[in-house]
Formats: structure tokens, C-alpha cells, sequence
């Protein structure tokens, strides 16, 4: 469950979402799937397959979810809201190579990921790795395109050779480039980050360090004392 929707939110909730708004307490309504969510039985599966492949959550989809129903709520009848959309980042654990699909879309990255999967062409299927929305969705792209120019694997191909570490920071400074406004003016304000930034500590020397929230676990090497260690997607 996610509570705290008000009533005015009701209405942007998509319809495909695979959600429903089930009305709470004092006027709020909490979000949940319309369907049970299906969790894989481990005992039927190899340690390769509970470490290597992350269960579906409730919470993983939050982040999304939000991102999806305030852009939906937009008017795309404005001039500044017709190119609204997603930049994301997705990988496939088939590939020899550690590489990055980089790609835009309109409808969520989710679906975009499940229309990458279904390609009867790799065998496995794509993984979200992060996200941002934008208000120009094709201007951002083209930013993240040429920032990883020197990084693509192929120049007909939107598959790029990085670390994760720099496509993030590339994907986020294409949000800030091109951010959504709120209202008609700067003073509205801006709609948040949809993903933002973790602490983490390091399990040998307790140093903290911040990180950005990702929808998939890595492993990270800590610049204090040079342990590499899993961090679990918290998000």
C-alpha cells in the first residue's frame, strides 16, 4: 500500500497502471496493485538465480508510480508539457559486456522496459536501472547520447559502455537541463527527482557514503579503506 493520495490525485492515476486507488481515512486513498503480486518460489530455484535475479517488491514501484501520476496529472494541451517524458538507463545480464540501454519514452519506463524484453532476440529480460523524467524527452535523450559519445558501442545502437556511476550523473544532469515547471511561471516550482540519493556505509570500516538510489543492486568499492561490497537496491 501507498497512502497518503489525496482526492484531487485520483483522476491521473493511468489506467493501465496495474493499480487502484482504495479510498482510507480522512479523504486519503492508498494505492494497491490490482493484482496480487507474484513472487518467484525460491526453493525452486537455483542460489545463481535468488542472487542474480531481485524479486518484485511493492516498494520498487513507488518511485515510478509517483513519477508516472504527477506527470499524467499534467495538461498536455500546454505548449511546455507536450514533450513530457522519461530518460532511463536498463542492462541485460545476457550481454558479455557491462553496457547500458539508453533510451526515452513517453508512456513509463517500465513499459518501455517490458516492450526491450519481449524481443525474441536476448534471452533474458532487461532490468530498470534508473530513471529521470523530463520536459523534453527527445532533447534529453540527444544530451545523453552525445555526453556518452566516446562510450557507444555501436553508432546505430543505444548501448553505451560505462560505468554506472557516470551514466546516472549523466541522466541527472539531462533532468536539470530540462526539468518540468509546475506552473506558468519559476515560481511554481519544479516536480522533485523521482530517485534521489542514498547513505551508505561500509560494512569493514563504517565509513558513510552517499549514492543514488538505483533499482537494481551493484557493488561498490569504498574510497576509504578500498573494500568492494553488494549494496541492495533500497528503492
Amino acid at each position: 500500500y501507498y497512502t497518503g493520495i489525496s482526492e484531487t490525485s485520483r483522476s491521473t492515476l493511468p489506467p493501465n497502471s496495474g493499480f487502484y486507488l482504495k479510498p482510507s481515512r480522512r479523504g486519503q486513498y492508498a494505492l494497491v496493485p490490482s493484482t496480487p503480486l507474484q513472487l518467484p518460489n525460491k526453493s525452486h530455484q537455483s542460489s545463481g538465480e535468488r542472487t542474480g535475479e531481485r524479486t518484485l517488491r511493492m516498494k520498487d514501484l513507488l518511485p515510478e508510480i509517483r513519477s508516472i501520476m504527477i506527470l499524467k496529472s499534467l495538461d498536455k494541451r500546454r505548449r511546455e508539457y507536450k514533450r513530457l517524458g522519461w530518460i532511463y538507463a536498463a542492462r541485460n545480464r545476457s550481454f558479455v559486456d557491462p553496457v547500458y540501454k539508453i533510451g526515452q519514452t513517453r508512456t513509463s519506463p517500465s513499459d518501455r522496459i517490458r516492450q526491450l524484453s519481449a524481443s525474441t532476440s536476448v534471452y533474458r529480460a532487461f532490468e530498470l536501472v534508473y530513471f529521470v523524467h523530463v520536459s523534453d524527452r527527445d532533447a534529453a535523450e540527444g544530451y545523453a547520447h552525445l555526453s556518452l559519445k566516446d562510450s557507444r558501442v555501436n553508432h546505430g545502437k543505444e548501448f553505451f559502455k560505462a560505468p554506472v556511476k557516470t551514466v546516472v550523473q549523466v541522466l541527472d544532469e539531462a533532468a536539470q537541463r530540462w526539468p518540468i515547471q509546475l506552473g506558468r511561471t519559476l515560481r511554481s516550482g519544479f516536480v522533485e527527482p523521482a530517485l534521489g540519493k542514498r547513505v551508505v556505509t561500509c560494512p569493514r570500516c563504517e565509513s558513510k557514503f552517499r549514492l543514488p538510489q538505483l533499482l537494481v543492486n551493484i557493488s561498490v568499492t569504498c574510497n576509504a579503506c578500498g573494500a568492494r561490497h553488494e549494496v541492495v537496491a533500497d528503492v
